[in-house]
C-alpha cells in the first residue's frame, strides 16, 4: 500500500522512504525484502541520502540470499548523484562479494553493469581511482582473473558505451583484456570497445 500510495503521491513517496528504510532492520526476511522490492518500484522517486545508502549497502551483508539479490535489484535502478555515492556502492558489492559471498558474483556483475550504463558521467570521474591508476607513478596491469578487476572493468567498459570521454583515460591493459573478459563473462559486458585507443596514462 505504501509503494501503492507513492506512485501516485510524490509528497507521500518523500516521507515513505524513510519508513521503507527502517524495516530494512527488521528481524523477518519477507518484510525486508517486501521493504526493499518496494523502494524498488518506486524508483522513479527516490533519491537516497548518505545515511539511507549505508542502511541499503549494509543489507549486502545479510544472510539471506534473497535480501542480497533484492538489495541488488534496488541498486540497479537506483540513481546516484555523487562519486562518493557511486564508489561506497561499487566498494560495496565487490568486499562482499570478495569477502563472505563469492556465490553472488554472477548477480553482482550484472548490478555493476548497471551502475556502469546508469553513471556514465560519474564513472568517467571515478574510473581511475577504481582501477587503483595514480596519475604520477606507471600503472601496474590487474591480472584479468581477479576478481575485483573483473567487476570494475564491468562498470567502466558499459559506462564508455554512454560516455567515450572515458576511453582515452584507460590504461592499455584494460583494452587487451577486453576480448578475454567478454569470452568469459558475455552478459556483463557491452557488445563494443575501442581497439585502438591512446591512452594518456603510462604503464609497464
Amino acid at each position: 500500500s505504501i509503494c501503492e500510495l507513492s506512485l501516485i503521491c510524490d509528497p507521500f513517496a518523500a516521507r515513505a522512504i524513510d519508513y521503507l528504510i527502517d524495516m530494512f532492520h527488521d528481524e523477518i526476511d519477507s518484510v525486508r525484502i517486501n521493504a526493499i522490492n518496494s523502494l524498488r518500484k518506486m524508483r522513479g522517486k527516490v533519491q537516497l541520502d548518505d545515511d539511507q545508502l549505508r542502511i541499503v549497502l549494509s543489507t549486502l551483508e545479510d544472510l539471506s540470499a534473497a535480501v542480497r539479490r533484492a538489495t541488488r535489484e534496488l541498486l540497479m535502478v537506483t540513481p546516484l548523484t555523487a562519486t562518493v555515492a557511486l564508489r561506497a556502492t561499487v566498494e560495496a558489492l565487490l568486499a562482499t562479494m570478495l569477502q563472505r559471498f563469492p556465490r553472488d558474483k554472477d548477480h553482482v556483475y550484472q548490478c555493476l553493469k548497471c551502475l556502469g550504463v546508469n553513471h556514465p558521467v560519474l564513472i568517467d570521474t571515478l574510473a581511475l581511482d577504481l582501477l587503483r591508476v595514480d596519475s604520477r607513478f606507471l600503472s601496474k596491469e590487474h591480472h584479468p582473473d581477479d576478481p575485483y578487476y573483473v567487476g570494475v572493468a564491468v562498470v567502466i567498459c558499459n559506462a564508455t558505451v554512454l560516455n567515450a570521454a572515458i576511453v582515452p583515460k584507460l590504461p592499455k591493459y584494460v583494452f587487451r583484456h577486453f576480448r578475454y573478459l567478454k569470452d568469459k563473462f558475455p552478459a556483463h559486458l557491452p557488445d563494443q570497445f575501442p581497439r585502438h585507443p591512446s591512452p594518456s596514462i603510462p604503464e609497464y
